[in-house]
């Protein structure tokens, strides 16, 4: 597979740096607010990076082949990020989706080349998209356990080198803070890994700091604490920083 590596490569190398817009506040002089739009992605959002990386982690493993179904466990845009990149190489793709799953939801993965395998209840997806890639031989991405460790967070293109350079290019000094919002995890702590790597001090012991923004629906909201965050239950996507 390894002309499948060197095209997510390429696509990745490709890819232009989502625009950082600068929100207006009417507060005190001094202060700004940035958002990095990840909703300009080929796919609509900031899963998209790391769906690719995904990939890229397991085929570097040979743990695709060429004729290698892909399951996976997600009816959100992770599904959809993973169906266009298995689409483009050539893989079949099915996210196990729960059965209230609305019409729409399931479209757009479709219209990725992805199919949708609705099953209930909800919680049990998880372990159908295992069961059934055991049984046809396939492969699950299993993106809840694995996207933490296969998200580059140290190279030029991660999200954290991205959000420094934007910075850099406005004008800015290091950010005071740098808010995430937490799914699996694996955005935030590619962020905050990537700022003290060079140097920002994510938890909060320098210049700056990460906040993670935590749903209590995600599956983050009972693992992560406040400072160094501490991982449990096999949670390998936790960073440095603080969260809420």
């Amino acid at each position: 597979m390894k002309r499948a590596i060197e095209r997510l490569e390429t696509d990745r190398a490709a890819e232009p740096p989502t625009p950082l817009r600068e929100f207006p506040l009417a507060g005190p002089p001094g202060t700004a607010l940035y958002l990095k739009d990840e909703s300009r992605r080929p796919t609509g959002s900031l899963k998209h990076g790391p769906a690719r990386d995904l990939l890229l982690g397991a085929l570097r493993a040979g743990q695709i082949g060429p004729d290698t179904l892909l399951f996976e466990a997600t009816s959100g845009n992770m599904a959809v990020a993973q169906a266009y990149f298995a689409r483009m190489l050539g893989l079949s793709y099915t996210a196990v989706v729960p059965g209230r799953t609305g019409a729409a939801k399931r479209r757009r993965i479709e219209e990725q080349g992805g199919r949708c395998h609705p099953f209930d209840p909800p919680l049990a997806v998880y372990g159908k998209a295992r069961a059934l890639a055991e049984e046809s031989g396939g492969y699950c991405l299993d993106h809840l356990e694995r996207v933490g460790d296969a998200v580059d967070w140290r190279g030029p293109q991660s999200l954290g080198a991205q959000i420094l350079a934007d910075l850099e290019k406005a004008g800015e000094s290091a950010p005071v803070w740098v808010v995430v919002g937490v799914g699996s995890g694996a955005t935030s702590a590619a962020v905050g890994r990537h700022l003290r790597m060079r140097g920002w001090d994510p938890g909060g012991r320098g210049r700056s700091r990460a906040l993670r923004v935590l749903s209590r629906l995600g599956r983050g909201f009972s693992r992560v604490h406040h400072g160094d965050a501490v991982a449990d239950r096999g949670d390998r996507a936790a960073a440095d920083g603080a969260c809420l």
